[in-house]
């Protein structure tokens, strides 16, 4: 384990970049809205076969 100021700067951006991607992935969030619009996509051009 880490200690001392290195160890809590890294578990700071650690942290940071935990929150980053619980919104990413959250409703409403960019890698969800991606991926809702890539299976939107997907859907719609199967249908058109």
């Amino acid at each position: 384990m880490m200690e001392g100021d290195k160890g809590m700067k890294t578990r700071k951006k650690v942290l940071e970049w935990k929150k980053k991607a619980v919104e990413a992935t959250d409703v409403g969030g960019s890698s969800y809205n991606q991926f809702d619009k890539l299976i939107k996509e997907a859907i719609l051009s199967g249908s058109e076969c």
